[in-house]
């Protein structure tokens, strides 16, 4: 049985460098698949729904302009999905800020 579509928005499957940090924490990653309110990536450990997060998605130079472009985010933890020793982390983008470097 197919299952209802519930994504409000296009998913697109980009690899972009990501720095995530919650709780005193901070870790390097790349995202897997970006949208307009979302994005996934992978880390080593489980994180509960609902944590709060800020990262930072550095958009290639090639894509936009001659320099990167930063986007700095804040969201949370809408889905943790783990796979063989990782965990897939879906993240809300409640609010963010362009940097151009």
């Amino acid at each position: 049985m197919d299952q209802e579509e519930r994504r409000g928005a296009k998913r697109y499957r980009f690899k972009f460098p990501l720095k995530v940090s919650w709780s005193k924490r901070e870790f390097l990653t790349e995202t897997t698949e970006v949208s307009s309110r979302a994005v996934y990536f992978f880390l080593r450990e489980t994180l509960p729904v609902g944590t709060l997060l800020r990262f930072v998605l550095t958009l290639y130079p090639e894509l936009n302009e001659s320099k990167p472009i930063q986007l700095k985010c804040e969201g949370h933890v809408l889905r943790a999905d783990v796979f063989a020793g990782r965990t897939g982390i879906a993240a809300s983008i409640d609010h963010y800020d362009v940097v151009r470097s």
